[in-house]
């Protein structure tokens, strides 16, 4: 079974007050929140193969603080079709490869990106919408036919209450 999550950012710093928003870093609370992510999905007993981030540095440091909590920073890798902007085929066709070796597989990336590609994979004709909030795990199962069924949208929220203490 090919197995995938999927989770947006946290919260990171104010859109447009970096030059460059590629470089825009995580929030102490961004960190903080990811963190209980991490913790959450160990509870969860969700060990990804893989954990996938676009090479963004929100979600390079999302997806590297989760790693560590989850004990697998060596599955870390960056995955450019997980980029701002990308073509939803070519995540899926990424992810399918990286499918090859195993699962499952964790992948960290952005809105509207996400919603966008989630929405192709589970609605036939296009017409479902998802909007992924910041800090939100997704779990689907990928098809042969490339289609996905969705098992799971776990909020920030919850993902904080099931990673605290």
């Amino acid at each position: 079974m090919r197995e995938l999550y999927l989770m947006r950012h946290g919260q990171a710093g104010v859109r447009g007050s970096y030059e460059d928003d590629r470089l825009r870093p995580l929030t102490e609370e961004g960190r903080k929140r990811s963190v209980l992510a991490g913790r959450a999905l160990k509870r969860l007993e969700i060990k990804p193969r893989l954990i996938f981030t676009s090479p963004l540095v929100r979600t390079h440091q999302t997806a590297e603080i989760v790693a560590n909590e989850l004990g697998l920073s060596q599955q870390l890798k960056t995955l450019d079709s997980l980029a701002i902007g990308s073509d939803p085929g070519d995540l899926l066709r990424d992810l399918i490869e990286a499918f090859e070796e195993g699962g499952p597989i964790l992948a960290v990336g952005h809105e509207p990106d996400l919603g966008l590609f989630i929405s192709s994979l589970i609605s036939a004709d296009g017409s479902a919408r998802m909007r992924v909030k910041k800090g939100a795990l997704i779990h689907l199962r990928l098809l042969q036919s490339g289609e996905a069924t969705l098992r799971a949208l776990i909020p920030p929220r919850i993902l904080d209450q099931l990673g605290a203490d």
